[in-house]
């Protein structure tokens, strides 16, 4: 904006908008006050005449209506009968003066009755204030003859002349005797002055005019000076609308002596008068012209304050665009010359720049977005994000705020032998089947899937609540999951499936159900989908080693016999997995076994190298095994067949040739007489040298190596037959099942009995 050749800064076109901006609605409001104010006051002025006109007319009408009763209850008297049948002869004296007194009576109340006469047409006599007189010769226009011509028993008539007052006028209630009869031969006539009707109609009207007329549009009384020219029924009939059903109120505006009036209108049912109200319209005025001029000052006052509120505001207002003015100067321009530039256009400059760089920043994170999501997840299930947290979260990321069931997978590849992977593929092979879980598993029905040290997890949500409903959505995924994991990457997976959840913040403990469920692969195998809810024992199993079939292992680990060791080791395998335990339960006995390895067979120390791998020890290596077959293959090919290798090569050298001739003399005469001194003779070595030896290889003398081979067999005898004790003590030779016994108990810590009750138990 310029005015002349100068251009407007920022902070003056601000007054101007803001002066011109609050002129404009106190303006508007101003003449909207003085509208409503001028129409306020005219319904005002309207309500109010109609309020005059309806105490005006209770009032005349209230007089009226008494004069009307007073007259009806006479007519309805014996004295009214026998008057209108009497010729008021001398004789009736009595008769007339009872009806002059009634007459009279009627008009003591404060109705203001004039005169009141009663007319006896067919016996030619009248009776009023005056005395009782003869009806002269009637002719057809005499009021009396017209009276009795009307069709109305009772009715209103007028007499007198107006000329400009209303003193000699006079109203006429008449009432024809007998009632309702079709040919009267009485009347009953009330004089009424209007000058009465107009003191009482005047002490109600303190202002303005107001006008009587009656059905014929004739003016009965008015306090108007000038009335004259409406004694004619054509004025009244211009102003009140004239229909068979003629309004009972209204209101009209017309000019009276070049004045314009309000004409306020109500017409009495009971008689049909109409009663008027006339105020001038500039009576009406007065008041809102005041209070048009009050608003005008208003206004300008209003205006005066605005428009130094504006210039200290807008001031203040500017200030702030004034700094981000010379700041964004001072960015974006080197020159002085921009100090002439308009400060909005520097501003939209610098703020373009900014949302350019905004929309670059957005573009960023639109891109690292998956990434966000992801990291969501993990932060979801490790815990540490409160309700509130999560909502915004899920709102952020576009993920239903509706869900209402949760559940959590965890997959992990059972294998990788017998495929053609490396271990070194194992975490491209987990982001293959992570993105499998993403295509097969659609966004609204589950969070990004995501890669953990452990394995993939995957939350899985529903919005429906139908627990049904979810089992078979859980299920359906699972195995496609599987199925297509096996199809493409040639893969077999296992699937821990989490209780379903109500709550998402209790997605960390899902996440650590979906683990354990996971580990039962120890006992159901590969390629499972395994629910955490079906699998945990109902109650837990008895917490025992099997000593029996662990005990038979390790003795058959000592004495080196390859064949022996893996079926004894079979056989513990089974033992172990007989009962369903929690996965815990299994590692800590395969530990056990260990330990037992570890510490009771000899050589064991020489096998450490072989069973370390990859720097893991072999209690890691354990640990790290999932199903059943993986731990029997590793306990039989990783620990214990180096052992009996190792045992098996150290049979090469002299020391252990004649251990092993001993320990084969006595696996095969274990039964006979056999003697340290009848080994060395068959050998052809000293005793002496012999017993060094064989205590050297084995760790054990001579006897109780025997021994002990003895109580072997001895054992599997008692676990596998029936035989009695005697029997098995003949048949490792000893002379009677007592020493037997007592030798069984010294080693075992119980009676051959008990041990097998405890073994078949």
């Amino acid at each position: 904006m310029k005015i002349g050749t100068r251009t407007l800064s920022y902070l003056q076109k601000l007054v101007l908008f803001g002066f011109v901006l609050s002129a404009l609605p106190t303006t508007i409001i101003g003449g909207y006050s003085y509208y409503k104010s001028s129409v306020d006051a005219r319904a005002k002025a309207v309500e109010m005449n109609l309020q005059t006109i309806r105490q005006t007319h209770a009032r005349v009408e209230q007089i009226v209506g008494i004069t009307d009763r007073f007259m009806l209850q006479f007519l309805t008297s014996p004295l009214a009968y026998s008057s209108l049948n009497s010729k008021m002869a001398l004789e009736e004296f009595q008769t007339l003066r009872d009806l002059k007194d009634e007459l009279f009576r009627m008009q003591i109340f404060d109705l203001g009755i004039a005169d009141m006469t009663f007319v006896n047409l067919e016996n030619g006599w009248f009776v009023n204030n005056s005395g009782k007189r003869d009806l002269p010769e009637l002719s057809p226009e005499h009021p009396y003859v017209r009276f009795g011509q009307k069709p109305a028993n009772s009715f209103w008539g007028y007499s007198g002349d107006f000329s400009g007052s209303t003193a000699s006028c006079e109203l006429q209630l008449v009432k024809k005797l007998p009632i309702y009869s079709l040919q009267p031969t009485g009347l009953l006539i009330a004089d009424i002055p209007c000058s009465y009707i107009k003191t009482v109609a005047s002490q109600i009207v303190t202002d303005g005019y107001f006008f009587i007329v009656d059905e014929e549009n004739r003016l009965l009384t008015s306090n108007y000076e000038n009335a004259t020219r409406m004694m004619e029924p054509d004025f009244f009939r211009s102003v009140v609308p004239q229909n068979q059903d003629r309004s009972l109120s209204g209101i009209e505006s017309v000019y009276i002596d070049k004045e314009k009036y309000l004409l306020t209108y109500q017409t009495s049912q009971y008689n049909r008068w109409t009663y008027i109200k006339a105020t001038p319209f500039k009576r009406i005025d007065s008041e809102s012209r005041a209070i048009g001029w009050a608003t005008v000052y208003l206004v300008l006052g209003m205006l005066a304050i605005c428009l130094s509120l504006i210039a200290l505001g807008t001031r203040r207002l500017y200030y702030p665009i004034s700094r981000l003015y010379q700041t964004l100067s001072n960015i974006l321009y080197t020159t002085e010359s921009v100090r002439s530039k308009n400060e909005i256009n520097v501003i939209q400059s610098g703020v373009t720049r900014l949302l350019d760089y905004r929309i670059q920043l957005n573009a960023d994170l639109e891109a690292q977005k998956p990434k966000l999501k992801d990291y969501f997840s993990l932060k979801l299930v490790n815990g540490g994000m409160n309700k509130t947290e999560i909502a915004e979260k899920l709102s952020q990321y576009g993920h239903s705020l509706a869900w209402r069931q949760f559940a959590v997978f965890a997959i992990d590849i059972d294998t990788l032998e017998g495929t053609a992977y490396k271990s070194s593929d194992q975490h491209l092979l987990m982001f293959a089947i992570n993105n499998i879980v993403s295509e097969i598993v659609p966004p609204p029905h589950r969070l990004n899937p995501v890669l953990t040290d452990q394995a993939q997890i995957t939350i899985i949500a529903d919005s429906e609540g139908d627990a049904d409903g979810f089992n078979a959505l859980i299920d359906g995924y699972a195995e496609k999951i599987r199925q297509t994991t096996r199809e493409y990457l040639k893969l077999k997976i296992s699937i821990g499936v989490s209780r379903v959840y109500e709550r998402i913040e209790e997605t960390p403990n899902a996440y650590r159900e979906g683990l354990e469920a996971l580990k039962y692969r120890i006992r159901h195998g590969q390629e499972a989908i395994l629910y955490i809810d079906e699998l945990e024992p109902k109650t837990r199993g008895k917490f025992e080693y099997p000593e029996q079939s662990g005990s038979n292992l390790l003795d058959t680990v000592k004495f080196g016999d390859e064949r022996a060791v893996v079926e004894a080791l079979d056989l513990f395998i089974g033992d172990l997995f007989r009962e369903e335990r929690y996965p815990r339960d299994y590692q800590i006995m395969l530990s056990q076994l260990l330990y037992h390895l570890t510490t009771k067979v000899p050589g064991i120390e020489e096998c450490f190298g072989e069973w370390h791998k990859d720097g893991q020890s072999v209690y890691d290596q354990l640990f790290e095994l999932t199903t059943k077959p993986e731990i029997e293959a590793w306990l039989r090919d990783r620990v214990i067949k180096p052992i009996v290798r190792y045992n098996e090569s150290k049979k090469t050298d002299q020391s252990a040739k004649i251990s092993q001739d001993i320990i084969k003399m006595i696996h095969e005469r274990y039964d006979t007489d056999l003697s340290l001194e009848f080994c060395a003779e068959q050998l052809n070595y000293h005793p002496n040298y012999i017993r060094r030896v064989f205590r050297q290889q084995t760790g054990v003398n001579f006897s109780d190596y025997l021994t002990s081979y003895r109580m072997a067999k001895v054992k599997k005898w008692l676990a596998e037959t029936d035989m009695r004790i005697s029997e098995i003590a003949e048949k490792v030779n000893y002379q009677n099942s007592q020493n037997l016994i007592r030798s069984f108990r010294k080693i075992e810590g119980m009676t051959p009995g008990a041990y097998r009750t405890k073994v078949r138990k």
